[in-house]
């Protein structure tokens, strides 16, 4: 996520802010498998990372839905005049793409839950959700039906 929430700086200086973050040293190997999965899933997918794009990353969202608090950390955020994509990332380590569309649905409460919230700021857009499965990568559409 520190890819894409700073996209001016360097990997190798983001590299040493998560490390410092989580008292991780530069040369660690869990740090160097997250920094390479982290510029796979850029690579795989460069419109969602874009500068070109109105995004939005570890967005908090905040409703009522028929009076109970509703209460969520949308990863990745994309508005475009014709919609809104919210995208969730996930770290399963799965080996295909069945594998990870196994798994989507269910995620399918949550990310509507994000969809009907962000339905009532932007009520004249469609929104669509999807998955980022970080290992792989893939990004799997998931269906919400009506928000």
């Amino acid at each position: 996520e520190q890819l894409a929430l700073h996209p001016d700086h360097s990997p190798e200086s983001i590299r040493y802010r998560v490390g410092a973050d989580h008292n991780l040293l530069p040369d660690d190997p869990d740090l160097t498998e997250w920094m390479d999965e982290a510029l796979r899933v850029i690579e795989q997918f460069p419109a969602l990372f874009s500068r070109d794009l109105r995004t939005h990353s570890e967005l908090p969202l905040t409703y009522l839905d028929e009076g109970q608090p509703v209460y969520g950390i949308i990863d990745r955020l994309v508005i475009t005049a014709q919609q809104v994509t919210v995208i969730d990332y996930k770290t399963h380590r799965v080996q295909n793409r069945d594998q990870a569309e196994a798994l989507s649905g269910q995620y399918r409460s949550q990310l509507l839950a994000y969809a009907k919230g962000l339905q009532r700021i932007w009520p004249d857009r469609p929104v669509k959700a999807q998955l980022l499965f970080t290992a792989l990568p893939a990004l799997v559409d998931l269906e919400l039906g009506q928000t």
